[in-house]
């Protein structure tokens, strides 16, 4: 949001219409307004009318009434049981359209108190001409979006106390909540809960339609178990790449101060050995890892099928002599000897009768009944007699061709690992010849760094293990329940089933997609304020930002800083919100890629006021140099007394607009000529006398 122009009209110090006009943004990239004015001249005030209108409130030292916005000089010089009208009108420009808004408070001067109105307007055009039209709710909504008030101390700076309360993250959270709002933490989460109720009511469902089948319900209990442990594994992998991601930085950071410490070209080949050394570990602890790894699915495939190829032989005879006691195929005989048993007589023409002498035939074919095997015991029987001569043999000779492969190397690794172990341990000795105390303690602080790494990445890939053993378990359990189709219910059951899959998928997509986005967003917004402070930093001090909270803080040789001074503070703040002011687009790019719909999020204009305050004559010539370019709108609110050389010699050179506050007081006590300034040769003076009966006011004038 980009302004055009921005009058105040009897509202707060100003009296009459006052006046701001701004380059327009089509012909020029970047511009910077100055304000100049004497103390308590109005600058808050500007920054308290654009907050008015707005939101139509102050968060902060709101008036006890609306009467108390107008002008105290207007107001007096109003005729009794007139109408009085006060406003802050802007016109701004939003994605290249232009658009007029007002915000309007309306009262009758009467001796006793009477009920402002407060309005919000919108110039429209009409045949009869362009006229305000009220707002329904449309407008406000609007500007909510555009400039959520957890965002408005970005946008409009004002003084030392938002500063230290973003390095600090302290105060209300505003800070934190402006940042979740810039990454429409609100939308991701409303779109993971819906999709999370949907899922939670398929499941629901499934447990209506399975009441009457306990097994199945239990199996599909049981599943739903295994996929809860894979998203808690997915979840605690996530927190290791965190912790691996602070280490990797207190690592560099620490490696950072070592080559500051070393300067001899000796000390610079030792680093630059001990470097590739410490690679070299890193890439054997993961192929130590990945050995493990594949050692342990050798063993969990094979399911322990070696132990038992001992026992194949006698099975085979055990199962070879039930196959030949198995005189005819179980289909066959059984019907034969049946039809047999119930007639009279014998195929040779014998009778069968029990009360003959043929009894012991009898028997015999009865009991020859009893051996045979049912169809399905045969056909197993013929199976299990197969995979033991031909399928198991041959996994058992893979398993072990494979496996003292993979532990010969692994013995190599370990090896290898000691002796670099010890070859960085020299190094590291080798290394620290100068500044030995700061060396050892960097070392230290590398060590322990390199020992998260290390241990981050283990228990990353013990739990992706974990995870690729329960996505077989899970899978086994889904083939289950696919067999368990002979319940009425079971087709309709694997619908839901389908429709709860496509719900985890979906949770789980959203998930990774705003992880992803966050670490994008710190991974730009790190770089982008490093570049902008550390360069600036005059006691070699560097920028970090908070993976978690994405607010910054300043380090020195890797540990916080928490007594700032002003100017280093300021310097800092400026850096971020200009970085964030540089992300906001490619935020809305990325949140468009993912299919997010967030509106058009345009360049913002940027009114900084009293930001010279707190700060030493150095570091304000820094950050004088500093903002010239940074965004498309700057409109920089400076006093008077902070109008000095080192400020001026930085600032001029790149306003675009000049205006100044005219303060008109009956103020005895100081002379006119504290009051005045010079701008490019130009002598102008910031104030005016008024009788001593007369209320104070400012007026702003634009000087060409």
């Amino acid at each position: 949001m980009l302004f055009r122009e921005l009058i105040f009209k009897d509202f707060l110090v100003f009296k009459g219409e006052n006046r701001l006009t701004f380059p327009s943004p089509d012909k020029i990239k970047s511009s910077l307004v100055l304000v100049l004015a004497p103390n308590s001249g109005g600058k808050t005030s500007i920054i308290r009318g654009l907050e008015f209108l707005l939101y139509g409130r102050l968060r902060r030292e709101m008036p006890a009434t609306m009467d108390d916005f107008i002008n105290k000089s207007y107001m007096k010089s109003a005729p009794i049981n007139s109408l009085m009208q006060a406003w802050v009108l802007a016109k701004i420009e939003i994605a290249g359209e232009v658009f007029t808004i007002r915000r309007r408070i309306e009262t009758r001067r009467t001796p006793s108190p009477s009920q402002a109105k407060v309005v919000l307007e919108k110039t429209v055009h009409t045949s009869k001409g362009d006229m305000f039209k009220t707002d329904e709710g449309r407008i406000q909504r609007t500007l909510d979006h555009l400039v959520p008030q957890s965002l408005f101390d970005y946008f409009y700076f004002q003084g030392e106390t938002l500063a230290q309360q973003l390095v600090q993250g302290s105060g209300d959270q505003a800070i934190p909540k402006g940042l979740a709002t810039l990454l429409h933490e609100d939308k991701w989460e409303e779109a993971i809960h819906s999709v999370d109720k949907v899922r939670r009511q398929f499941s629901n469902d499934i447990q209506e339609l399975t009441a009457a089948n306990k097994a199945y319900q239990e199996k599909d209990s049981a599943r739903e178990k295994v996929k809860e442990r894979i998203r808690t594994a997915q979840s605690a992998i996530k927190d290791y790449q965190d912790q691996e991601a602070q280490a990797q930085l207190d690592y560099d950071d620490a490696e950072k101060q070592i080559k500051s410490l070393g300067t001899t070209h000796g000390h610079q080949a030792v680093t630059d050995e001990l470097n590739r050394k410490r690679q070299d570990a890193r890439q054997t602890d993961v192929q130590f890892t990945q050995l493990d790894g594949r050692i342990s699915a050798i063993v969990s495939d094979s399911k322990g099928l070696p132990f038992f190829k001992d026992a194949f032989e006698p099975a085979l005879q055990h199962l070879e002599k039930m196959r030949q006691d198995n005189l005819l195929p179980a289909d066959v005989s059984d019907g034969f000897v049946s039809r047999l048993l119930s007639g009279t007589h014998c195929i040779c023409g014998r009778p069968l009768t029990p009360d003959t002498e043929f009894l012991p035939e009898r028997l015999c074919i009865e009991e020859y009944r009893k051996r045979t095997l049912t169809v399905d015991l045969n056909a197993g029987l013929l199976s299990l007699l197969n995979q033991l001569d031909h399928n198991f043999p041959r996994q058992i000779d893979a398993i072990r061709e494979e496996g003292p492969s993979f532990l010969n190397k692994r013995s190599e690794t370990i090896i290898h690992q000691h002796d670099l172990a010890e070859t960085i341990k020299d190094l590291e000795e080798k290394r620290a010849t100068s500044n030995i105390d700061e060396m050892v303690k960097q070392q230290a602080r590398q060590r322990d760094a390199q020992q998260n790494i290390t241990l981050s990445i283990r228990k990353r890939t013990e739990l992706e293990m974990q995870i690729r053993n329960l996505d077989a378990q899970e899978k086994q359990l889904r083939r289950e329940l696919d067999e368990m189709d002979r319940h009425s219910a079971v087709p309709h059951i694997h619908k839901l089933n389908a429709m709860r899959e496509r719900a985890n998928d979906l949770q789980n997509l959203i998930e990774q997609s705003l992880n992803l986005l966050k670490n994008s967003f710190h991974t730009l917004l790190q770089r982008s304020v490093a570049k902008y402070y550390n360069p600036k930093a005059n006691d070699n001090s560097q920028a970090f930002i908070d993976p978690k909270t994405l607010l910054p803080s300043i380090r020195r040789n890797g540990k916080v800083l928490h007594a700032l001074g002003g100017g280093q503070r300021q310097m800092l703040v400026l850096a971020h919100i200009i970085s964030l002011a540089e992300l906001r687009r490619d935020l809305h790019t990325q949140l468009d890629e993912l299919g997010i719909k967030t509106g058009k999020l345009d360049d913002q204009s940027f009114f900084l006021d009293s930001i010279f305050a707190p700060c030493d004559k150095a570091y304000a010539h820094d950050i004088a140099e500093f903002l010239p370019g940074k965004a498309r709108q700057i409109v920089l609110l400076v006093a008077q007394q902070q109008w000095y050389e080192q400020i001026q010699s930085a600032i001029e050179p790149h306003v675009n607009k000049l205006f100044v506050m005219r303060l008109h007081s009956n103020n005895q006590d100081r002379p006119a000529e504290e009051y005045e300034f010079s701008f490019k040769e130009k002598h102008l003076n910031l104030f005016t006398r008024i009788p001593i009966d007369e209320e104070p006011f400012s007026i702003i004038q634009e000087v060409k």
